[in-house]
């Protein structure tokens, strides 16, 4: 009886193939778990708050808590573009806003019945959104070895006008070197948000405004 012969390198390249099938599985695999997940806000949502009855929003000058000023305006931009961008609500404009104020001799940081009446007869507003800038850091670029991350924190709340329930919250600290933070930024900038306060800015007001997203 003839025996049968095994060709070797046919055997071998078998298990190269079969090899190099298992490094693309795995390396497949990583490359989904790495992908973009869902970042986890400290942000609540009362048992009050009806999207359906909330068009309108007027977002109020931010109290500054930090030794860096002027930057609770920048923060406020941010935060009104990004709303904006939902195509959910009307924003009202920040000039009629500061107008108001103005006439009424308050900053904005506080609410009294009478300023919540004037701002719901003038704008026909729903809810406004008061809070405050609790953490505002550059960073530093300069040493590799030293570098330290941007860091913004934030403290918001939303509130009725008709009721003066409060329905939205959110208090959390946005870390530019948090990875799964700059997976959430848009492709031009998520290069940018370990070392760029405004990228950070700009991917933190994203994240808060599509807690508002319905």
């Amino acid at each position: 009886m003839q025996k049968r012969r095994i060709h070797l390198p046919f055997i071998g390249y078998c298990w190269q193939t079969a090899l190099l099938l298992g490094l693309l599985l795995v390396t497949g695999c990583a490359s989904h778990q790495l992908g973009k997940q869902d970042l986890q806000l400290n942000y609540s949502l009362s048992a009050f708050f009806n999207p359906q009855t909330i068009n309108t929003v007027v977002l109020m000058p931010l109290v500054n808590e930090t030794s860096i000023k002027k930057i609770e305006e920048t923060v406020r931009e941010e935060l009104i573009l990004q709303l904006i961008k939902t195509d959910r609500y009307d924003v009202v404009d920040r000039y009629l806003l500061k107008e108001l104020l103005e006439t009424q001799g308050v900053t904005g940081h506080e609410l009294d019945s009478r300023l919540v009446k004037r701002i719901e007869s003038q704008f026909k507003a729903d809810a406004i959104i008061l809070g405050k800038v609790t953490e505002y850091s550059p960073g530093s670029v300069q040493w590799k070895f030293l570098r330290k991350p941007p860091l913004l924190g934030l403290s918001l709340r939303m509130v009725s006008v008709k009721t003066g329930q409060t329905l939205w919250t959110v208090n959390d600290l946005f870390d530019g070197s948090d990875r799964l933070l700059q997976s959430q930024a848009e492709s031009f900038i998520r290069d940018r948000v370990s070392t760029d306060i405004m990228a950070l800015t700009q991917v933190a007001c994203a994240e808060i405004a599509s807690t508002l997203n319905f």
